[in-house]
């Protein structure tokens, strides 16, 4: 059997226990799941009323057909979660299942990445390992159970580490192309989820402090903070 089929194979495993430990959370120890309410409001208030408004003046909620007549902008901490559930439930109605389901699933993929990533560099049985410990972790099993909360920041820093390390030689040698792409990537997990801004930050002093270059360390941060500050402003 080839090293590709083997990854293949060992990856769908990966990918069911971790769906199967967040829905034995569920369903056999009774946890209840959860939400960020506030991303799933705005992103509803999307889908039926064409506006990401949630509150009036005096900071209450309103119903959807209210918003567009009193409803007034807020800051949005977290705006590319909403911005992508708006677009689904728009898309496909809303359903407030959807999150819930969609976040078990982008969390089972991110389990998988870190397999890849780990077998990449140190071989399969600790890739597999490695993947098997992110599926089954706490904080991920119970973490997968809350719908519009950290899914789809979790899944674009995984992407973004895929890109950043793909180079199986020196993981901090990528090509400028696919630096490019991580640092695209890390400014959407950014955006879904604003505390992974900080992640970003040791990772990029220390590829400036690895490669000693300028040009590299500009590939990785302008389109960051390009992508970044626009949202804010």
């Amino acid at each position: 059997m080839s090293t590709g089929i083997k990854k293949f194979l060992l990856a769908v495993v990966i990918f069911g226990i971790s769906v199967a430990g967040s829905s034995y959370t569920l369903i056999k120890k009774g946890y209840t799941p959860g939400a960020d309410y506030l991303n799933l409001v705005e992103a509803r208030n999307f889908a039926l009323g064409g506006t990401y408004k949630s509150e009036d003046s005096k900071n209450m909620f309103l119903s959807s057909d209210q918003l567009l007549k009193t409803g007034v902008i807020t800051g949005i901490p977290n705006p590319l979660t909403p911005i992508i559930y708006g677009h689904i439930f728009s898309w496909f109605g809303f359903n407030p299942s959807v999150p819930f389901w969609v976040s078990i699933f982008l969390f089972g993929l991110f389990s998988v990445i870190i397999f890849h990533l780990t077998s990449t560099f140190f071989g399969l049985i600790s890739g597999f390992f490695a993947g098997i410990m992110s599926a089954l972790m706490p904080s991920m099993t119970i973490g997968a159970l809350y719908g519009g909360l950290y899914e789809w920041a979790m899944m674009f820093f995984g992407i973004a580490l895929w890109l950043y390390f793909s180079s199986p030689k020196d993981p901090f040698s990528a090509h400028r192309y696919k630096l490019l792409g991580a640092s695209i990537f890390f400014a959407l997990a950014a955006l879904a989820r604003n505390a992974f801004t900080i992640s970003f930050i040791p990772l990029f002093v220390f590829d400036f402090w690895h490669n000693r270059s300028i040009k590299r360390s500009a590939i990785l941060l302008i389109p960051f903070l390009a992508i970044f500050v626009s949202r804010i402003n």
